[in-house]
Parts: structure tokens; C-alpha cells; sequence
């Protein structure tokens, strides 16, 4: 992520990316959502058209960060790869942890069956999931590496 490394997300906002080749400044939207695009073709689309048919759906995990999978939702409807859900985007928020579900349909186009899903959060603080890691002060004086003034890890 270049400059962008560790920044928490209200800030990004406003950081100028000088060097958009992903060497030094960061990746452009336009770049991140090529790799995007080229993940899913070559990781996912790929090994799915490979797979035998058989009753019932295949379970793919793929596990990343929210601001990939806002790329690639984004990506993939602009590419026309993605049937839009019926109902409008409410927003494009993909928070980390969040669930985002995708079915993908013989022809290989996406169906954007469930977007940026935190209803397994709703019981704990929803704040927590905007933290950045790269933020949090650790106090490792007692070897546990728990957060400071948390009393947990």
C-alpha cells in the first residue's frame, strides 16, 4: 500500500498520492481494481469454470481486507462481470470483517448476493472493526503483548 501502510481511513481521504505506480505512493483506484479484477479472473473464475459439475454449489473462502472487496464489487459491475442487486447499494462501505457473498453462475457472471454484512457484529462494538492495527499501542512489558490499559489480548 506504499504511503498508505497503516493509515487509519479518515485520513486516506486525504492523502495526495504522488507516485501512482504503486512503488512509492500507493496503488491508484484505477491500478487496485485491475489487480482486483485480475484476481478474480486468475484465482477465482478460473478454478470454478474447472471444477466438475455437480447438485449443489461449491463453497469458496477467500479471506481479505474490505477496501479489496469494495474494488472488486466495484470492478466487477463496471466490467459488467456482476449482475447488480436489485435493491441499490445503500453505500459502498466495505468494512473489515464484514461478509460479502457472490455466487457466480455457469456463464462465470458474478450474482452479488450479499454485500459488507456486519449482522454477526451487531452484539459486540462495532467501532472495533475500524481500529487500525498499525495504531494500537501494545504493552509488552509483561510478554503477553496485550493492548495497553486492555487487561486482554
Amino acid at each position: 500500500m506504499g504511503s498508505l501502510q497503516g493509515v487509519v481511513y479518515d485520513r486516506k481521504k486525504s492523502i495526495k498520492i504522488a507516485n501512482v505506480d504503486g512503488e512509492k505512493g500507493g496503488e491508484s483506484g484505477e491500478i487496485f481494481v485491475a489487480r482486483a479484477l485480475r484476481w478474480w479472473q486468475e484465482s477465482v473464475l478460473a478454478r470454478v469454470q474447472e471444477m466438475p459439475d455437480r447438485d449443489r454449489p461449491y463453497d469458496i473462502l477467500a479471506v481479505t481486507h474490505g477496501g479489496f472487496i469494495s474494488a472488486l464489487v466495484r470492478g466487477l459491475m463496471q466490467s459488467q462481470l456482476m449482475e447488480a442487486p436489485a435493491d441499490p447499494m445503500p453505500r459502498w462501505v466495505c468494512l473489515n470483517v464484514s461478509i460479502t457473498t457472490v455466487a457466480i453462475r455457469r456463464d462465470g457472471i458474478a450474482v452479488l448476493e450479499k454485500y459488507g454484512d456486519i449482522s454477526h457484529l451487531l452484539a459486540k462494538d462495532i467501532a472495533s472493526v475500524q481500529v487500525n492495527v498499525d495504531e494500537v499501542k501494545v504493552d509488552e512489558s509483561d510478554g503477553a503483548g496485550r493492548e495497553a490499559g486492555s487487561g486482554t489480548n
